[in-house]
């Protein structure tokens, strides 16, 4: 367990050091696939890509860590 805590924490630097080194310019959220509508004053954002991207890492993720045992 301590080793999977670590993992996600050395992982969560990694990213929020991209992060600021610019990754936040990618359009993450508004791929292709990901569906927006405005309706007067109500606004519904849909992130199908994105969380199916998402999904996809996550997943990948975990297996390695699984495989790492």
């Amino acid at each position: 367990m301590g080793r999977v805590l670590v993992t996600m924490g050395v992982v969560l630097i990694v990213i929020g050091m991209l992060w600021e080194l610019g990754l936040n310019r990618v359009p993450f959220f508004r791929l292709p696939g990901d569906f927006h509508w405005k309706v007067g004053e109500v606004h519904i954002y849909v992130p199908l890509m994105t969380s199916f991207i998402l999904s996809v890492l996550l997943s990948l993720f975990f297996l390695v860590l699984r495989l790492m045992k």
